[in-house]
């Protein structure tokens, strides 16, 4: 049973000019444990899900974004309990599509050693390769390469 809960948000960044998505790798200690990630991270007192993502985006990759600017209207939400989080922990995640004209150079933060953008092609591949990664971000990011495939 689950003793807390927190609410956080995750971006899909797709950038129009190699209709790609950013994809981060996460250390968990140990240098051979590599997950895969999006950026985003947990609502902090007072905070919307608009104000989150940008102050995440800002500490993790050094993306400056206005919270205005992002879309109110998340993609997906899911329930994450895995064995990141501590097994009282749970957390919900809504999921952000957010474009770019072209990739942002990333500053990343200690929390993650390396961030990569991935083709629709490329991250099928990568989710065939590693079939856990991202397990419940996959169909947010999926339906994201098809929204902007479109326009």
């Amino acid at each position: 049973m689950l003793n807390t809960y927190y609410i956080g948000v995750k971006a899909i960044i797709y950038d129009r000019s190699t209709a790609s998505i950013l994809i981060l790798e996460k250390s968990a200690g140990n240098d051979s444990d590599i997950f895969f990630d999006l950026p985003g991270g947990r609502i902090e007192d007072s905070e919307s899900l608009e104000q989150t993502l940008a102050r995440e985006l800002l500490e993790e990759i050094g993306l400056a974004i206005d919270p205005t600017e992002i879309d109110q209207n998340p993609i997906g939400m899911a329930q994450v309990t895995n064995n990141l989080l501590n097994t009282n922990v749970g957390l919900c995640l809504a999921y952000i599509p957010l474009s770019v004209d072209q990739q942002c150079e990333l500053s990343l933060s200690s929390e993650h050693r390396s961030g990569s953008w991935y083709t629709q092609e490329a991250f099928n591949e990568l989710i065939q390769s590693n079939p856990t990664a991202l397990k419940e971000s996959v169909p947010y990011i999926q339906q994201t390469f098809s929204l902007y495939s479109q326009t």
